[in-house]
C-alpha cells in the first residue's frame, strides 16, 4: 500500500491533482515525484511514454522494477532527470538508447547493480550528476568516463572498484 495515493486513478480528479504529479502549464504531466512513498510494482512502460515528463522519482521505494530495455525509445518521453536510489533496481541495461541526449541526472545509489561499470551511462552524453554509489559495482572505472565533459557530480562510494579514477 502507497504512502500516499491521493487522487491516484479517480477519475473525478484531475490527474494534475493527484499526489506527486506536477503539470506544466498546458496540464501535462511534467513531473513524477514518488520518493520514499512504498510503491512497490512493475513501473508500467506507459509512465515514460508520457510525452512531456520531464522528471521520474522514485527513489525510496523498495520494490520497484523498471525494465529500460523493454521500453519503445521511439515513445519514451525524452527525460532529463531520472531518480531511482534505494529501490532495489539491478541493471541499467536500455537506459543509454532512452535518453542518451536528455538524461542530465542519474541518481541510482544503493540499489543492486553489480558487475562492471555500466558502459550505457558513458552513452549518456548531456549526464551532469551521476550517483551509483552503494551499488556492487566492480572493476576498473573506465577512462571513457572523462567523456562526459557535462558531468559535474560523480558519486561512486561504497562500491568495489579497483584501480585508478581516471583523470
Amino acid at each position: 500500500d502507497w504512502k500516499d495515493n491521493d487522487g491516484w486513478l479517480d477519475t473525478n480528479i484531475s490527474v494534475c491533482k493527484w499526489h506527486g504529479i506536477t503539470c506544466n502549464g498546458d496540464a501535462l504531466v511534467g513531473e513524477i515525484e514518488l520518493r520514499d512513498n512504498n510503491v512497490d510494482c512493475q513501473i508500467p512502460a506507459d509512465l515514460f511514454y508520457l510525452s512531456h515528463l520531464d522528471q521520474l522519482d522514485l527513489s525510496g521505494n523498495h520494490d520497484v522494477t523498471i525494465d529500460f530495455s523493454s521500453l519503445d525509445v521511439d515513445r519514451t518521453a525524452p527525460l532529463t532527470k531520472l531518480f531511482f536510489a534505494d529501490a532495489n533496481i539491478d541493471s541499467l541495461k536500455g537506459l543509454d538508447l532512452l535518453f542518451a541526449e536528455s538524461l542530465t541526472a542519474l541518481g541510482a545509489a544503493g540499489n543492486r547493480i553489480n558487475g562492471d561499470f555500466p558502459q550505457q551511462i558513458l552513452a549518456l552524453s548531456s549526464l551532469q550528476l551521476l550517483d551509483l554509489g552503494y551499488n556492487f559495482l566492480s572493476g576498473e572505472i573506465p577512462d571513457d568516463l572523462t567523456r562526459l565533459t557535462n558531468l559535474k557530480k560523480l558519486f561512486l562510494s561504497h562500491n568495489l572498484f579497483t584501480g585508478p579514477i581516471p583523470s
